[in-house]
């Protein structure tokens, strides 16, 4: 443990042996599997553990501390800390799951950080990574090989079958890209490998019928394509103005029917932004239609009575959004909803226009951090920074329909693998100046 918080450059790291230390490998694809087995509950005991392990060490060993981390993870201390600020008269479970949901988006991405400033091989990061997610893949796609005729099901209902499936496989279907586009061999001694891990992330995708995993998959090719950039004001202020277009005419369209349980996979995604309009709604049938409009519709009612301090800093940790009538949500009857399919408006809620900036913020800060390491002349760091500027894309796509980071399990590989990223551009720059010295 004693090679972890360092300075130490890659190229040095090779010469002394750092790269050869197993326990990161070994951890990582721990922390991989483990939300696919046991409750996620434990992989955040465990993210703590070794935590509070490295925090010992590093004070032990008066090493200098990383200056990345309060960087990138400062902002969510801070929506931690206004969260913090207006939890009292709330229940204390309610508060502890907020806590909760803030914490492990930070844990993930700072275990992440240090798994890879030990392991210094983003080659070896990316083969643990993708062969986790592979052996994730294939126990998802067992039952279908197994009984064929599920096949023939609904998409709705294998949906429901399924609990919507892993994200792993999709996240590692956008490391498979940027090791390939970067030239970096995850393989030695077969290609063969690699394109079967190819095959079956790709057909644990299709086959979990998510219009979210589609989505972020997207965002990896485009991003490390390099189809979308962020390399002047004028593509940026472009490419925003066009995606809130589409979001604003996807949303006004009129709908020739309502989506019903035999609805195709191209229904669904079509119907997508239908789905998430806020608008009057006169019938139980049209708000199971557009739950996640209503979600939002009932979060800014809630939001609209506070005082004017909760406009800044939210209702606090343990506000609930009021839904108006009990429902079943997730196998539990409630009325009160503790956690919104729309992360935007969970912060707005709870810590009020000081949190949603703050996370805002460090969207900024990771996709300017990619941006810049996409202008390196190595492949391996250029394409690193591709994949940072996709992920960064992905979070903010996915804080609208499934709380992005805020996810309990679902995004902690996103947030896993993008600490780590953030690790190696680090490293890549230390690397670089060693060598001018």
């Amino acid at each position: 443990m004693g090679k972890s918080l360092n300075n130490t450059s890659v190229a040095m790291a090779d010469e002394v042996g750092y790269g050869k230390v197993l326990w990161p490998s070994v951890l990582l694809f721990i922390y991989i599997l483990l939300p696919e087995i046991l409750a996620v509950g434990f992989e955040t005991f465990l993210f703590l553990c070794f935590l509070l392990f490295v925090a010992i060490w590093w004070i032990a060993s008066r090493e200098k501390f990383p200056a990345d981390i309060p960087h990138f993870i400062g902002p969510l201390g801070l929506i931690l800390f206004v969260g913090l600020l207006g939890v009292e008269g709330h229940e204390g479970y309610d508060v502890a799951k907020d806590v909760w949901y803030v914490t492990n988006a930070a844990l993930s991405m700072i275990v992440g950080y240090v798994l890879m400033l030990n392991m210094r091989d983003l080659s070896r990061f990316f083969r643990v990574f993708v062969i986790a997610s592979t052996i994730i893949a294939i126990f998802y796609l067992r039952p279908f090989v197994m009984y064929p005729w599920l096949l023939d099901l609904n998409f709705s209902v294998l949906r429901k079958l399924s609990g919507g499936g892993p994200m792993a496989p999709c996240v590692a279907l956008g490391v498979l890209l940027a090791a390939r586009m970067g030239g970096i061999r995850l393989f030695e001694k077969s290609t063969c490998l690699f394109y079967l891990a190819v095959a079956l992330c790709s057909a644990a995708v299709i086959l979990t019928y998510s219009r979210t995993e589609l989505v972020m998959v997207s965002l990896f090719a485009l991003t490390v394509f390099g189809w979308v950039q962020f390399t002047s004001r004028r593509r940026v202020v472009l490419l925003i103005a066009g995606m809130a277009s589409l979001v604003v005419i996807g949303m006004s369209l009129p709908v020739a029917q309502e989506i019903g349980w035999n609805a195709t996979l191209i229904d669904k995604a079509l119907y997508s932004l239908q789905e998430m309009r806020v608008m009057n709604y006169v019938s139980l049938a049209s708000i199971n239609e557009h739950w996640r409009g209503y979600e939002t519709l009932r979060a800014l009612y809630t939001y609209s009575l506070g005082t004017p301090l909760q406009y800044l800093i939210g209702g606090g940790f343990g506000t609930n959004v009021d839904l108006g009538f009990f429902i079943n949500l997730g196998g539990e009857r409630m009325r009160f909803a503790p956690i919104l399919h729309n992360g935007y408006m969970y912060l707005l809620v709870k810590t009020g226009m000081v949190g949603l900036f703050f996370y805002l913020l460090l969207l900024y800060r990771v996709t300017r951090r990619g941006t810049l390491l996409s202008f390196s002349q190595r492949m391996d760091v250029k394409y690193c920074g591709r994949l940072i500027v996709g992920l960064s894309l992905s979070f903010v796509a996915t804080t609208f329909v499934i709380a992005g980071m805020f996810n309990k399990s679902g995004m902690l590989t996103a947030s896993l693998l993008l600490g780590a990223l953030l690790a190696y551009g680090s490293i890549s720059e230390k690397e670089a100046a060693w060598k001018r010295v």
